[in-house]
């Protein structure tokens, strides 16, 4: 179990992201007195509710040589349980054909399928049904800190422990996930790429040569499979004495590079630094391990982005990054990492 000072820092930060929904009542994991009040029947009632075949999905990962008699494999194994199992026959349209089909010519070194298939609910087996496949994830309403969002204002929170020696505070803005699926989803992860490098860079060489009144100035922008939305945070660490300065200092940077953006120097320096960093992951395409590549699929599937090996993903990078002018509206891509409201 962790009970580490990290992470019941991770976890107030996670209950105060997420207090307007379910998500804050799941954090910390692994309660061992709550764990003991957990009625077995309800466990099972539980498992049977969520876990069956229609409600998973396959991933293959490795040096897979024939897809298609892999897939084959796969159908016969499965049609079998099911039928087995559920006494409901598979769907004739079977999905594995069509993703073999889909992911072969894109990722040679692995397979990614959903399995879907039909079970009738354990209180009603004579009356045979189809069990649809569930969400992903389950339904969470998020209360999105974006503009046309009526925000009422919510007072910081403090957290003290004495195991805590400095001071940080963390600004958070969420916003819903925006699926990666075409060059112009790209080209736009890519200026925030460019931004957050920016704002790094600046604090850096401002700051860090003059006795700078904090310790850490960090701007994050990520997507988050499990908790069903993307993060902005802005994280500021310092000696206690000098909270004040440094919450200034980063207030300062992310207003400025809002208001007038990036400048040419920049643009350049940072976008040839992403594409040398891309051209460096296309050239170990051989050596990443499976586990990793899982992973990265498994995720970017939970998320909706579009699935591209490292020399895909490569290639398109190169295709977007001539499209990116010092000409964008700043205060728009800003919009999309969402309003401070969340603290």
């Amino acid at each position: 179990m962790m009970n580490t000072i990290e992470y019941r820092v991770d976890c107030q930060l996670l209950q105060h992201l997420h207090s307007e929904n379910k998500l804050s009542n799941r954090f910390p994991i692994g309660l061992e007195e709550q764990i003991l009040k957990w009625d077995p029947d309800k466990i099972r009632r539980f498992h049977e509710r969520w876990y069956y075949p229609a409600n998973a999905t396959l991933y293959l990962v490795g040096e897979i040589d024939d897809i298609p008699r892999a897939v084959r494999e796969i159908e016969a194994v499965f049609e079998h349980t099911l039928s087995g199992n559920e006494g409901a026959p598979m769907s004739t349209g079977s999905p594995f054909g069509a993703m073999a089909s889909l992911f072969a010519p894109k990722l040679p070194g692995g397979l990614a399928a959903s399995l879907t298939g039909e079970r009738s609910p354990a209180t009603d087996k004579l009356k045979p049904i189809k069990r649809e496949r569930q969400a992903v994830r389950p339904p969470v309403e998020h209360k999105w800190s974006l503009p046309e969002v009526d925000q009422a204002a919510k007072p910081p929170v403090i957290f003290q422990h004495e195991l805590i020696q400095s001071f940080s505070i963390n600004m958070f803005c969420k916003i819903p996930v925006n699926q990666v699926r075409t060059y112009k989803d790209l080209r736009s992860v890519l200026m925030k790429r460019i931004f957050l490098s920016a704002l790094h860079f600046r604090i850096n060489t401002r700051y860090k040569s003059s006795n700078p009144p904090f310790t850490s100035v960090e701007l994050d922008h990520s997507d988050s499979g499990r908790e069903g939305c993307t993060v902005t945070t802005l994280t500021v660490t310092a000696e206690p004495q000098n909270w004040k300065s440094a919450i200034k200092v980063a207030v300062h940077e992310v207003r400025r590079l809002k208001e007038f953006g990036v400048t040419m120097g920049e643009m350049t320096r940072y976008m040839d630094a992403l594409i040398k960093d891309s051209e460096q992951l296309a050239m170990m395409i051989d050596s990443v391990p499976s586990v990793d590549n899982l992973d990265f699929i498994m995720e970017s599937d939970a998320l909706g982005h579009t699935v591209m090996d490292q020399l895909q993903g490569h290639d398109s990078l190169l295709g977007v990054a001539e499209t990116v002018t010092l000409e964008e509206k700043y205060l728009n891509l800003f919009r999309t990492l969402g309003s401070p409201v969340h603290h």
